[in-house]
């Protein structure tokens, strides 16, 4: 059972993550033109689907993200404990939040 650690704090284009683990606070301003498309926080991890990139923050790694594909689509995205999950119409991606490590895999199926 992992308590709860984090908390996603949006300031106009600033993301802030509330690291109740640590006492901190953690920034990662969006890029000109960026824009949240979704989004989910859950107890140690924050993902967020962005019209750019896909972006985790877990509460021992800090903020990671990864450039979108032209063209790609968000399908899924979940948080849970220390990991998050993005199915869109081209990949499965998964978030370790302990490490920082984003997973990848192409999508045989795009639809």
């Amino acid at each position: 059972m992992v308590p709860k650690q984090v908390h996603l704090i949006i300031e106009g284009k600033r993301l802030v993550a509330s690291n109740a683990r640590f006492s901190r606070f953690d920034d990662l301003k969006l890029n000109a033109g960026e824009r949240i498309i979704d989004k989910d926080v859950d107890k140690a991890a924050i993902v967020l689907f962005t019209n750019q990139r896909v972006i985790g923050y877990g509460v021992l790694s800090g903020w990671r993200s990864l450039d979108t594909h032209a063209d790609e689509k968000l399908k899924e995205l979940a948080a849970e404990d220390f990991a998050a999950l993005v199915i869109t119409n081209k990949r499965t991606l998964n978030f370790n939040g302990q490490t920082g490590v984003w997973g990848e895999r192409r999508r045989l199926v795009t639809n």
